[in-house]
């Protein structure tokens, strides 16, 4: 490169990454202003911690997060309740492999790591019954 290309090079340079910056700035508060569709301003997220040698069984489990659930949903002013693995928008949760029962080692081998959510069935009714914003 000329000693008069590389000041013009690295001035564009900058300019494409200036323009860059920006553009990634802006999307990236849009994002975070961006309507959700529901009133977060309505909606609790709970947590609960279940001890690890609790030794519940996914049963058991089940059983008690049902019964947390119904208990939250009977209290005042409470219009609908639901139980997931963890809330929405989080970067928390269990991930693993997605495999069928009865495929090989070879097969397990190329399966799919997958970010694995479980909730209950009416889990996506509590948001969606949520009061709406424009």
């Amino acid at each position: 490169m000329s000693s008069k290309t590389a000041p013009r090079a690295q001035v564009a340079l900058a300019v494409v990454v200036a323009a860059s910056a920006s553009l990634l700035t802006r999307t990236l508060d849009r994002l975070q202003h961006d309507n959700l569709g529901f009133d977060p301003d309505r909606l609790t997220a709970i947590e609960v911690r279940v001890p690890r040698d609790a030794n519940y069984t996914a049963t058991a489990l089940n059983d008690l997060m049902d019964r947390l659930a119904a208990r939250v949903a009977a209290l005042p002013n409470v219009t609908s309740a639901s139980a997931g693995i963890n809330t929405p928008f989080t970067n928390a949760g269990i991930s693993g492999w997605v495999s069928a029962e009865s495929e090989s080692q070879a097969q397990h081998a190329i399966d799919p790591y997958s970010d694995l959510e479980f909730m209950q069935p009416n889990y996506f009714n509590v948001l969606l019954r949520m009061p709406r914003t424009a």
